[in-house]
């Protein structure tokens, strides 16, 4: 009988221990700080005036900005892509621009001298 009552109290004592050694955020002292999920965004609240905007970081819920909280942002990484396209499309612009480009004349060697001998002849 005895063989039965110990291993049935070790078995409840376990699961009290377990149940109560759990920490539970409601008993923290400090507060936590939100997670930062890794996705770079440019929020419109708090991205600044300059030239760049600065960019901030989702938080862990990954719908607001994690350092002002603010909603009103887009993906940093759509931005660049933007910024590529917009470089690409400028450059290709400059190349049919008529007086962007000069043409260079290729000459060789052999037809230098050759003109030389006929102007001078």
């Amino acid at each position: 009988m005895l063989a039965f009552i110990v291993p049935i109290l070790a078995l409840i004592l376990a699961c009290l221990a377990m149940r109560y050694s759990k920490p539970d955020s409601s008993r923290l002292r400090e507060r936590r700080e939100p997670l930062m999920v890794g996705v770079q965004i440019i929020c419109g609240d708090c991205s600044g005036d300059g030239a760049t905007p600065v960019r901030t970081f989702l938080d862990s819920s990954g719908n607001k900005c994690g350092q002002c909280g603010g909603t009103s942002y887009t993906l940093a990484s759509v931005l660049a892509v933007a910024a590529l396209q917009a470089r690409a499309a400028r450059s290709s612009a400059r190349s049919l621009v008529p007086g962007a480009a000069r043409v260079l004349p290729f000459e060789t060697g052999l037809a230098k001298a050759d003109l030389r001998s006929a102007r001078i002849a």
